[in-house]
């Protein structure tokens, strides 16, 4: 089997202060030893390890759904409309010139191999289509039909509360 064949995860982070964050991996075990990991370095950079950090590295990361990658990716889109996780960056973010002047530090002298060189372009393309998308979120579609959501849980009561954080 292809490794982009593989059955990607939707998950959900939840930290012990009530912190939550949307994602999707096609490892869930590993990526969940990932957040860990980068929560407990140093300083870490990511608002979501932050919260995991100040938390004592207390948190739960639930399965929401599995499917393709572009199905999951696109639910992890909606998912981050409907339910307005706490800890997800937004796309179109800026971070303060003191951010990226430690970001610019972190990195200066860093050697990028071919391969990551390559990868680069290809990444973060499904986020960059979906600020576009979202630039325009109020207009209709081309039918003059809002597009609808998938819920994301098969109980509509479930998704409220989530999106209420109950």
């Amino acid at each position: 089997m292809n490794m982009e064949d593989r059955e990607h995860t939707l998950y959900l982070i939840t930290t012990a202060s009530g912190g939550t964050y949307i994602g999707c991996t096609k490892q869930f075990e590993k990526r969940k030893n990932n957040h860990r990991a980068l929560a407990n370095r140093g300083k870490p950079l990511q608002k979501v390890h932050q919260a995991i950090k100040a938390c004592g590295g207390e948190f739960e990361m639930a399965v929401l759904r599995t499917g393709s990658k572009e199905r999951m990716l696109r639910l992890e889109e909606r998912a981050i409309g409907i339910l307005k996780p706490s800890l997800n960056v937004l796309i179109g973010h800026k971070h303060p010139s003191e951010t990226r002047a430690a970001m610019g530090l972190t990195n200066k002298g860093r050697k990028l191999s071919t391969e990551t060189k390559r990868k680069t372009p290809e990444s973060g393309t499904h986020r960059q289509q979906a600020y576009r998308r979202n630039k325009s979120k109020d207009k209709p579609g081309c039918n003059g039909q809002s597009e609808r959501v998938e819920p994301l849980c098969r109980d509509e009561s479930e998704n409220v509360k989530r999106a209420n954080g109950s």
